[in-house]
């Protein structure tokens, strides 16, 4: 059977009991043989349902891809790996205890530097993945650039990016407690940059809050001011997506204080744009205004900075429209769409076409939103951004209920909550609640909840 090139794993799946019952015992494999696999196994899982590839195991050993792919082939040909249609690796037929039990008896040394390879490696293979989430974010500022070196593998577009941050998730977050726990808190910190894109788009309750405070606690012992920073920007975020606003605004007001001290210009103007959200739907647009304006001078003309002055022009156009200047707020959705077109960025393209229609609805011209919306979605739905394609579905359809079109209205209805359902999205989601309460006025079957929350069949 051929061996499959350069996979990189996005599932996890049991392995055959045939597949468990022929791999060899651990202790008939020659020494160097057993303290890779030992290595390998103890790091990703140490169960069956673990993966390895070349590249984990060339970070994992300190060696080169060459006797890496000799390790991995030995392993497939001793039938403890597996193959699948999907050409995806996976560790089969592990004793857990008696691969504990090996790891146990190394050099507590020789261990913690073959962890600091392989969370160098989720680093790599996390700053090469959003890369492609968001090419034009100008990481070299946070000294993270070095991440983005070439790793083993390349993934496909934005959404097939974030499908590799789902199934390399719990990887992830347990590297970052890895490095926390034998001290090199210089890798537990970079991990909210690199996952800000998939924290963006999924909106972990769960994961998001952990990652953050974890690479707070990590930055405060390095005293590392800019990743404090940073987290706490992010973690802001988070707040601000479930609600919770005065505590994001707190948050915020840190990071400012944070970036500013270190001279980070960029951060600062990015956290005056999440102020500046965080007015506007407060329903303060001139309170909005002023820190969008003070974001849009910090960032400048910086060709780094496109992406950001995108997110700002847009907040500008919505917090214009929001006091009634819908002539201005239509010329900067217009700059906004501009740029983004021209960054070949769909996703930051398809929320400034969003906030127009939402301007345009507001002043009464619904079937102009609409026909704005249409553009959202055929941008947004291949991004794999959920809730931003949700909610435009919500804002189509109170587009079309304004219009007396109650059928389109409820068909928009119903695609919101299916994305959120197949989001997993909680019941007390601002966002899942808005769409909720639409869905109820339309007459919209609603899907009932399940145990923790979510929406169910």
């Amino acid at each position: 059977m051929a061996r499959p090139v350069d996979p990189e794993p996005t599932a996890r799946r049991s392995a055959p009991d045939s597949a468990k019952a022929s791999a060899p015992r651990i202790e008939d494999l020659d020494d160097k043989f057993r303290w890779g696999l030992s290595r390998l196994s103890v790091w990703l899982g140490r169960g069956p349902e673990s993966y390895v590839t070349v590249g984990a195991a060339a970070a994992l050993l300190g060696t080169g891809s060459e006797a890496a792919e000799d390790l991995v082939d030995r392993l497939y040909n001793a039938d403890v790996l597996g193959s699948e249609d999907d050409e995806r690796y996976y560790l089969l037929g592990l004793a857990r205890e008696r691969v504990d039990d090996l790891a146990a008896r190394e050099d507590p040394g020789e261990r913690d530097a073959a962890l600091a390879r392989v969370i160098t490696y989720h680093l790599r293979a996390a700053a090469a993945v959003d890369a492609r989430v968001s090419p034009h974010a100008p990481r070299h500022r946070w000294g993270y650039g070095r991440l983005t070196e070439p790793t083993c593998f390349d993934v496909g577009a934005e959404a097939a990016a974030l499908e590799w941050f789902d199934a390399a998730m719990p990887n992830l977050v347990a590297a970052q407690q890895a490095a926390f726990d034998i001290g090199m808190t210089e890798l537990a910190h970079p991990f909210p940059v690199l996952l800000a894109q998939w924290l963006d788009a999924r909106r972990d309750p769960k994961v998001g809050p952990l990652v953050c405070q974890r690479a707070i606690d990590a930055a405060d012992f390095c005293c590392s001011f800019i990743t404090s920073a940073v987290a706490m920007h992010q973690l802001a975020r988070l707040h601000y997506d479930r609600g919770r606003h005065q505590a994001a605004r707190t948050l915020i007001d840190q990071a400012v204080g944070l970036f500013r001290s270190v001279g980070d210009q960029i951060g600062e103007a990015e956290a005056y744009a999440d102020l500046g959200a965080l007015h506007l739907a407060d329903g303060k647009p001139v309170e909005a205004l002023g820190v969008l304006q003070a974001a849009q001078e910090l960032a400048g003309e910086d060709t780094d900075c496109a992406w950001l002055l995108a997110v700002v022009r847009r907040r500008i156009g919505t917090a214009t429209a929001m006091m009634g200047d819908l002539d201005t707020a239509r010329r900067e959705f217009g700059i906004a769409i501009a740029i983004a077109a021209a960054l070949g960025d769909d996703h930051q393209e398809g929320l400034a076409l969003t906030e127009l229609a939402a301007a345009e609805r507001t002043a009464g011209h619904a079937r102009e939103a609409v026909a704005r919306l249409e553009d959202a979605i055929t941008l947004l739905t291949p991004c794999g951004r959920p809730y931003s394609l949700a909610g435009v579905h919500v804002l189509m359809s109170k587009a079309y209920r304004d219009l007396g079109e109650s059928v389109p209205a409820g068909q928009h209805a119903q695609s919101a909550l299916s994305i959120y359902h197949a989001a997993g999205t909680r019941s007390d989601h601002p966002a899942l609640a808005e769409a909720l309460t639409l869905a109820a006025e339309l007459g919209v079957p609603i899907l009932e909840t399940d145990g923790d929350g979510r929406l169910s069949c």
